[in-house]
């Protein structure tokens, strides 16, 4: 299963890093974001089966009638551990960062039916306008698209036609 993200997030920090060591050392570098998504959107952060599955575990009562209300107050932030993808593909500010992994999920559930989820996106060799482009939009949203490379759809692809 792969992760598909598309909307606004806040770019929260950006982390300036080498990768390696002596002259194999590379450039690199981590984005910590945080978005509001909806129940779908954390389920696919989560790895959950449905959308409702996550509904039901974090919330209560009547989403038609728009009634709804945390169904743990007060829980705090929810890390989710070994929720990691590889070899993706992210656009962040029009800037493509790929292969990027995404990884360090975590969450806060908020009382409207929404949750605070944070995620970090890391990357080595980013283009070389990209330090700059990011800190001129650091604390502030920016448009950002995630998406498993092509490779990794067709892959998924195949595996459900032969699970069919």
């Amino acid at each position: 299963m792969s992760w598909y993200f598309q909307d606004l997030a806040k770019l929260k920090s950006i982390n300036p890093r080498q990768e390696g060591s002596g002259d194999d050392a590379e450039p690199a570098v981590d984005l910590d974001f945080e978005a509001t998504v909806g129940p779908d959107e954390l389920r696919a952060a989560l790895g959950a089966a449905t959308e409702r599955e996550v509904r039901e575990a974090f919330w209560s009562g009547d989403w038609i009638e728009g009634s709804v209300q945390e169904r743990f107050p007060g829980m705090g932030t929810v890390k989710v551990p070994d929720r990691e993808f590889l070899d993706m593909i992210a656009h962040v500010d029009g800037i493509k960062l790929a292969p990027a992994s995404v990884h360090k999920f975590a969450f806060t559930v908020q009382p409207d039916g929404t949750a605070a989820l944070t995620f970090q996106i890391s990357m080595t060799r980013p283009p070389a306008n990209a330090l700059a482009v990011f800190h001129e939009h650091l604390k502030t949203e920016v448009p950002v698209h995630v998406a498993a490379s092509q490779q990794d759809l067709d892959l998924e692809e195949e595996q459900r036609e032969e699970m069919a």
